[in-house]
């Protein structure tokens, strides 16, 4: 049954109730009553299950799964402080990680240099994404909306699937026949 291992982890949880004071248990269980937090929490747990399951299939090392579950830890605890920030950081990390916007390290590392924002030292996209979302996280939320406004979503003229070319394809017939 799936449900056991679900228990054993809760069991495992509670486990922690020496190390971090029963008071702390009792404000998360409070907390997780809230729906926004209910939400955020969720979010923590998926992206800890897919970052497991990246890292087992990409890597044997744990620096991936490290750094997302770092910043996730970061944005839960900025949610208490700015929920506001806290839900257009996740807005664009999720965008990031879905590549609706800036789809390419080159595009990324061309947003941080036009914008005056600190340069990141990474090979690849994927490893980006993290770091840039944490450059905004000591931001004023004034700027913090500045600086997404800045950013546009990918065309969807720049589809390359199958579908893609099609639309192109036909879009083009169907110029060609008025």
């Amino acid at each position: 049954m799936n449900n056991n291992k679900e228990l054993e982890l809760l069991a495992d949880l509670a486990k922690l109730v020496k190390r971090h004071g029963s008071e702390t248990f009792a404000n998360l269980a409070r907390q997780v009553s809230d729906p926004e937090f209910s939400k955020q929490l969720a979010l923590l747990l998926s992206a800890t299950a897919e970052v497991s399951r990246t890292q087992s299939k990409d890597k044997p090392t744990g620096t991936k799964s490290a750094s997302h579950l770092d910043f996730r830890a970061s944005l839960l605890e900025l949610e208490s402080r700015e929920p506001e920030k806290t839900k257009l950081l996740t807005q664009l990390y999720e965008n990031l990680l879905a590549k609706t916007i800036l789809t390419s390290i080159r595009e990324i590392s061309n947003f941080l240099q036009d914008n005056e924002l600190p340069l990141l030292k990474v090979t690849s996209r994927e490893k980006a994404i993290v770091p840039f979302v944490k450059i905004f996280i000591p931001l004023s939320i004034e700027r913090v909306h500045s600086l997404l406004q800045k950013i546009r979503p990918k065309a969807t003229s720049d589809d390359r699937s199958l579908e893609g070319w099609s639309n192109i394809i036909l879009g083009k017939q169907d110029l060609s026949n008025s």
